[in-house]
């Protein structure tokens, strides 16, 4: 359906669902011969496009790459005869309803627990005990705004040492750890993305430098003679046409210290020619 115009209000209409939307922001990647991807279409969401492409040739394809761009598993929308607007028998009568019937129901939570101990776990957590946390906050370690980590903990405990010097304020008992990503659709939607021990690693720990294997003493030597032996070779071919200092002063010609001993030196060929002065008169 693309782009539509009403007056002086431009907006685009979803090509699954025919709903409104003030951008695009979802679309059908198709790839052409020559290995080009290209964008098609316009979406309220992802798993409409999933919905969408189900019969195509290429729907596999299309699958892998957007659940490689949203960070995980993902299922197709519902059917059109669910829809209200577009069918008389349709349940789903508002877009928050349409949205949450796209996500997986109860989907539980992989996050990674900082142990007061300091010991890193990778762990599921259900959705229900994900969202009964007292205390929670969100903090961004990457630039841009499109994942950020969200903090889960109790208040209750001993100290927590670890991650308190990770996220920077004071942190009693076990903290929970998750990832979520902002989406752009036909709304602002939060998704828990699959979080492991490697991701929260390479984000939190600091990064170990790599050793370097050093040279034995015998091995340091001979290396060193070899490139003495090299720059001396360099030296020589350099210097093979020079002379001594003293040769150059020998050769050198020093200039005559009398104008007249330098006109002896070099007589002129014929005298100057003469030229006529302009009287001038003396008062």
């Amino acid at each position: 359906m693309g782009k539509r115009k009403m007056q002086a209000l431009a907006y685009y209409q979803c090509d699954y669902t025919g709903l409104p939307m003030r951008n695009s922001n979802c679309y059908i990647p198709v790839w052409k011969e020559d290995g080009r991807m290209i964008k098609q279409g316009s979406f309220c969401c992802w798993e409409a496009v999933l919905a969408a492409t189900a019969a195509s040739p290429q729907s596999k394809e299309i699958k892998a790459y957007i659940e490689e761009l949203v960070g995980c598993e993902l299922i197709p929308a519902p059917s059109h005869t669910e829809l209200s607007w577009l069918s008389e028998s349709g349940t789903i009568t508002t877009i928050d309803q349409f949205l949450g019937a796209c996500e997986v129901p109860l989907k539980p939570v992989q996050v990674v627990e900082v142990g007061v101990d300091g010991r890193l776990t990778h762990c599921v957590l259900a959705r229900r005990a994900w969202m009964g946390f007292a205390h929670r906050f969100t903090t961004t370690r990457k630039k841009g705004k499109e994942k950020a980590f969200e903090v889960c903990f109790g208040g209750e405990g001993l100290p927590n040492t670890t991650a308190t010097q990770y996220f920077k304020q004071a942190l009693c008992g076990p903290v929970y750890v998750a990832l979520k990503s902002n989406e752009l659709a036909i709304q602002e939607r939060t998704r828990y993305l699959d979080l492991s021990l490697e991701i929260f690693s390479s984000v939190f720990l600091p990064r170990k430098r790599k050793d370097c294997a050093g040279l034995e003493k015998k091995e340091y030597e001979n290396i060193k003679a070899e490139m003495l032996r090299e720059l001396m070779q360099v030296e020589s071919t350099a210097s093979a046409s020079a002379l001594p200092p003293a040769q150059l002063a020998k050769a050198a010609v020093m200039p005559c210290a009398l104008g007249a001993e330098m006109a002896l030196l070099y007589p002129p060929d014929q005298p100057p020619p003469l030229r006529r002065q302009l009287a001038v008169r003396v008062h």
